[in-house]
């Protein structure tokens, strides 16, 4: 018997549904009223198990083929091999033609079947349907000609929905077209692809705001951080760092090393004054870490509006995208400009934050470290007869197993600093030059201006400028107030300023003349005071003394 509200198949003489409750009729009234649920229930049982079957015979891979004798198993295992083959090129053939690129030079996955991003994979071996793979969008951040004609580009390759970095990408999943100045496009043999984590160097330079407007407390905030960022750099892998520190001057605490105990030391000899050269200090970084070639970038804080520059916001950015290089700022306190400090961020590449607090300024460099480790070094060969600083167009296509997208842009490498032999430590370079220009010769020649650490040092070099005939040579170092106000030296390399050789009365820090700051060092002979020794000075004392230009020059020194 069934029930007739709700259909149960009930005992013969069931008085109430044991389901519903409902109350029955006698037996014989209920077979009479609902013979026709005895055929229709078992009907819909047999129906829904077939739809089931059907279902699950088609979510399944094809049948096995009929493996009974030797010929019909090695027939089906030869086409699974060839489909396999087959599969695999399909998914590392680059197509460059039919990438769509946008106005900002960045790859835009569309809906056509023949455009990158939009193939279909072919996964009949694995049973199942296989997804459609991720549009990737590909940005390039530098490039380095520093190994020509080996050319490293430099490319953050990330997911187009998600914006999230697309990481496992080998050497065979990029391809790149190159073309030169009135020639076609060329394919290049791509030579390695990998990210800069664990496999490559970066090139970083910090920069920090040390004017009088931060106070003694606050620096040594700043210190810590610091310190403690550039003791987790992998130096093994190649990294170097730059500090350079910016009140009414850039001064260049400790110059690109891999060694921490320097950097340590750079930092730990900032100390507050002066005013603020923002703007001067990221020109600064930015062409310090070009010269530098490689991955690079420059990260900046400050706490105030910069009143001391001789470039404006706009040459700082310009520069910046001339050189490939990304510019992160972090604002401090409230006195900042919001608004120019983003622009700079944004425009080169970079990004920008506002903190209260100094400590977390930690978490910022560790942030910004990880998104650099995160980009793609994709080297390749260039024509051997271009030139290294050539414009040129650039194609790239990225096709993997999980992604594929492409990029087209153009761009002119920067010149990166040319590692040559020298025969000897130091090179005597004669002319009249203002310290900063003699700084930046020394740089690009791939030195620095040379730091004295013992008496023997000192007479080395005084022998090298007497020998030549001047008095009046630039050496590698600054001179500082600390938080007593008493003047002390610091070198470029953040050595140990542990030997000293003053002339009388010095370093003043001030000329008596014209009260004229006096930041640089210079080893100079005047025999009413002994000799060669040394004496601050103006960045541009031939503008004051003009007698000093036949006479002057500057010392370079190459690390081994």
């Amino acid at each position: 018997m069934f029930c007739p509200k709700c259909g149960s198949s009930l005992p013969e003489g069931t008085r109430f549904c044991t389901i519903c409750g409902n109350q029955l009729d006698s037996p014989e009234a209920s077979a009479k009223k609902f013979p026709i649920l005895a055929v229709i229930i078992p009907v819909l049982a047999l129906l829904a198990a077939g739809i089931v079957a059907i279902l699950l015979q088609n979510g399944r891979s094809r049948p096995a083929p009929d493996v009974s004798s030797a010929e019909s198993s090695s027939a089906y295992v030869e086409s699974s091999s060839a489909r396999s083959e087959s599969s695999s090129e399909a998914s590392h053939e680059i197509s460059f033609e039919d990438s769509q690129v946008g106005p900002s030079g960045s790859s835009e996955a569309t809906d056509s079947s023949s455009e990158l991003g939009k193939q279909e994979s072919s996964a009949e071996s694995s049973g199942e349907m296989a997804q459609s793979k991720a549009a990737a969008v590909m940005e390039l951040v530098t490039t380095d000609t520093s190994n020509y004609p080996l050319v490293t580009a430099y490319f953050r390759v990330q997911d187009a929905q998600t914006h999230a970095s697309i990481d496992g990408l080998t050497t065979e999943d990029f391809a790149v077209e190159e073309r030169l100045a009135g020639g076609e496009y060329v394919a290049r043999e791509v030579k390695s692809a990998m990210q800069l984590k664990g496999s490559q160097g970066l090139n970083v330079v910090l920069a920090a705001d040390k004017s009088d407007s931060i106070y003694d407390s606050d620096m040594v905030k700043i210190q810590q951080v610091m310190t403690s960022f550039v003791r987790k750099l992998n130096f093994d892998a190649g990294d170097k760092a730059e500090v350079l520190a910016f009140d009414s001057i850039v001064q260049q605490m400790a110059y690109f090393t891999n060694d921490p105990g320097l950097l340590v030391n750079g930092i730990n000899n900032m100390s507050t004054d002066g005013m603020t050269a923002l703007y001067n200090a990221i020109h600064d970084g930015v062409n310090h870490a070009t010269l530098q070639g490689g991955a690079r970038c420059v990260i900046a804080f400050t706490d105030g509006i910069d009143n001391q520059s001789i470039y404006t916001s706009e040459e700082v950015i310009q520069y910046a995208l001339k050189n490939q290089v990304p510019v992160y700022i972090i604002g401090v306190g409230s006195d900042v400009d919001t608004y120019t400090l983003q622009d700079i961020a944004d425009r080169t590449g970079g990004r920008y934050w506002f903190i209260d607090d100094l400590y977390d300024l930690e978490d910022i460099y560790n942030e910004i470290y990880a998104s650099q480790m995160e980009i793609y070094a994709v080297e390749y060969l260039s024509d051997d007869q271009a030139e290294p600083t050539d414009a040129r167009d650039l194609k790239v296509a990225v096709d993997s197993d999980s992604c594929e997208g492409g990029i087209e842009v153009s761009f002119t490498p920067s010149a990166a600093m040319k590692q040559r032999e020298h025969t000897s430590r130091y090179e005597l370079v004669i002319g009249s030059y203002t310290w900063e220009e003699a700084s930046q010769r020394c740089q690009e020649m791939g030195g620095h201006l040379a730091t004295i650490t013992s008496q023997s040092e000192n007479d080395e070099l005084a022998a090298k400028a007497e020998e030549a005939e001047l008095k009046y040579v630039w050496i590698g170092g600054y001179t500082s107030y600390d938080s007593d106000n008493h003047v002390f030296g610091h070198w470029v390399t953040g050595e140990e300023f542990s030997y000293e050789n003053w002339s009388k009365d010095e370093p003043s820090r001030y000329d008596i003349g014209d009260g004229e700051p006096e930041w640089y060092l210079m080893l100079w002979t005047v025999p009413e005071l002994g000799g060669w020794t040394w004496n601050d000075q103006r960045n541009d004392p031939v503008s004051y003394v003009a007698t000093m230009a036949d006479k002057m020059g500057f010392i370079c020194e190459y690390e081994e």
